[in-house]
């Protein structure tokens, strides 16, 4: 009897072991470091990819996106989860579908390469990959002290990839399609959702100023169409967009924002700074969160 109940007692012991284990593996994320962790490495990755030649240059970008207005044919492997997942799961779902896009850049006063973080997602696990024009055009136009000599996206993972090819520039949508470097390997990436309704979750995974992998939720708060000012600065058009009470900020550019099942509902894009009177001068009453709804992405993809 008294065998039995050590051997319970053991199990009941294990058991527990077991299941503060599991449960500290599931908890155990670490604290990765702005510089040693992702900048670094990511510069070391650049420099390779600009010694191997594989990345798009400026001069290339520039042809490519002219006559690349829309719509795009791509083979997409739409398979939506319509599950509602938790938390952590989306998190890491969205994490690893996500990339740090920047250009890399040498400058006239030392020899190192410097990068200018913000977001973009994968739509395809053929490394398809979608981030705002601006973050593009910056790449394509960025002169004078700073001369960009690769372009890259960061995975989750930390492996660097080259932007082989600009499939898509919209810059009225604020909108670019990018082809990756996978070497054939196929990526995570993340499905179209349907269109979104005020009300709705909206969660995002972006770089908030190299603050790498940021979760934010919120809400959609609105539709608008609202006048932005071409990237000429000519004119001004008007702009479907949704308006999100999830937080972003710069270097969250192009990030995903996505529904409770993990499919993407829209792009960041901007911020809007509603001042009293409408004065910079005067204090900050709202600021007002604008992404690209996934109708205009899927407008641009055949």
């Amino acid at each position: 009897m008294k065998r039995i109940t050590k051997l319970k007692l053991l199990a009941v012991y294990l058991l527990f072991c077991g299941l503060v284990t599991r449960g500290g593996e599931a908890a155990a994320q670490s604290y990765p470091n702005q510089w040693t962790d992702w900048e670094k490495p990511l510069i070391e990755q650049a420099d390779s990819i600009i010694k191997a030649g594989t990345s798009v240059s400026q001069e290339e970008a520039r042809e490519q996106a002219a006559p690349n207005v829309g719509p795009v044919k791509l083979s997409l492997h739409q398979k939506k989860n319509e599950k509602r997942l938790s938390t952590p799961d989306l998190y890491r779902k969205v994490a690893a579908a996500t990339v740090i896009m920047t250009d890399a850049c040498l400058c006239d006063n030392c020899d190192q390469l410097h990068i200018f973080p913000a977001t973009g997602y994968l739509i395809s696990p053929e490394g398809v990959c979608v981030t705002n024009y601006h973050v593009l055009n910056y790449f394509m136009n960025r002169d004078g002290h700073f001369k960009p000599q690769a372009f890259v996206a960061c995975m989750h993972d930390g492996r660097t990839l080259a932007v082989r090819k600009v499939l898509l520039a919209a810059p009225e949508y604020d909108l670019a399609i990018l082809q990756l470097d996978t070497s054939n390997e196929k990526l995570p990436f993340l499905s179209l959702a349907e269109e979104a309704e005020i009300g709705d979750d909206a969660f995002i995974v972006s770089h908030p100023q190299g603050m790498y992998y940021t979760l934010s939720q919120g809400i959609v708060t609105g539709k608008q169409n609202i006048g932005f000012p071409t990237f000429d600065g000519k004119s001004t058009i008007g702009r479907d967009v949704m308006t999100i009470s999830a937080d972003f900020a710069t270097g969250s550019s192009g990030a995903a924002i996505v529904n409770t099942a993990g499919n993407v509902i829209g792009t960041v894009s901007a911020t809007r700074t509603l001042f009293h009177t409408g004065l910079p001068d005067k204090p900050v009453q709202m600021v007002v969160k604008t992404a690209i709804p996934v109708a205009s992405l899927k407008k641009l993809i055949q």
